[in-house]
């Protein structure tokens, strides 16, 4: 039957899927084709046509469900392995960002490509792999040559700090991700292990280079981070790569005003161990002392006095 209906479309000039085949030796042009013959071909390449969409429906909802003996069945229908949707996005981008494994390595072996981008967002199988936070199919892409784009999936490594998973950062460093990639807020996963107080997670970066001066849209450092949630460990470790409270002038005045106000020596004295100066002003020219003294916070003014 396979053999059959490819010499038909051959007969029609179409390919397997419905196709205009490109023949140099063919003289004759349509218009002097007979009708009947002119619609039979545009009947059979319609047909052809609409089931292979059905087919790569088919194959899409399977591969989608992670129902491998579905898409075997449908490959072996012919249906085109790197045929896309509307979104530009082939089956092997769908298997990839629903983490369907099995279905993954079947695409790979079959042929599928690997590095192909969507036509909407330029993603390719393994960058909608790593977004999507499927390690596994993202390490299968990468190992059978799958490449990433820069600055891609940096939610991904930032979540992986948030929750200390070292193991998971470590496997999106192997497989392509920069260890200071930066979110849509500029922060980069050293920020997020900070502001979290994951301390194993913010060592780990540490030993893989993670840049301890990068400010995020907001201004802020690591550091910053670590000291403004309290986190006098996590502090200590990025001091001892050479690091300072650095904020301009009237905000560091700010801040110590604020904690002055609101009687809150020990957030002081973090600020202070990191680099800032006691007698930071703040907008109006007042330092912690002038604010401790106003709000009659004595214990505080002793211990300002005492620096």
């Amino acid at each position: 039957m396979e053999i059959i209906t490819k010499n038909i479309l051959s007969n029609f000039n179409l390919d397997v899927y419905g196709n205009d085949i490109v023949d140099s030796e063919r003289t004759v042009v349509e218009e002097n084709e007979d009708p009947d013959a002119i619609a039979l071909r545009k009947l059979i390449q319609d047909t052809v046509k609409r089931r292979q969409e059905e087919a790569f429906l088919s194959l899409s909802y399977a591969a989608t469900a992670g129902d491998i003996e579905e898409v075997k069945r449908v490959l072996r229908k012919g249906v085109g392995i790197n045929s896309c949707n509307y979104d530009g996005k082939t089956v092997l981008h769908m298997a990839a960002s629903e983490g369907n494994f099995r279905v993954v390595e079947l695409l790979l072996e079959e042929g599928a490509l690997k590095n192909q981008k969507d036509s909407r967002w330029g993603r390719t199988p393994l960058q909608d792999a790593v977004e999507n936070g499927h390690v596994h199919v993202a390490e299968q892409i990468h190992y059978k040559g799958g490449l990433l784009p820069q600055s891609a999936g940096p939610e991904q490594i930032c979540k992986a700090a948030s929750s200390g998973d070292t193991d998971k950062m470590e496997r999106f460093l192997k497989i392509g991700l920069h260890v200071d990639e930066t979110d849509s807020n500029g922060r980069t996963a050293l920020h997020v292990a900070a502001c979290e107080g994951q301390v194993e997670a913010t060592k780990f970066l540490l030993q893989h280079r993670a840049s301890v001066s990068i400010k995020d849209k907001y201004k802020n450092t690591a550091l910053h981070d670590a000291v403004r949630h309290g986190h006098d460990q996590l502090a200590a470790l990025l001091r001892a790569q050479n690091q300072t409270l650095s904020l301009p002038s009237p905000e560091a005045g700010v801040f110590l005003c604020k904690f002055a106000f609101r009687n809150e020596e020990q957030q002081i004295q973090r600020f202070l161990a990191n680099g800032v100066e006691v007698n930071e002003p703040n907008y109006d020219g007042r330092t912690a002392l002038h604010i401790a003294a106003c709000e009659g916070h004595l214990g505080l003014v002793k211990f300002l006095l005492g620096r």
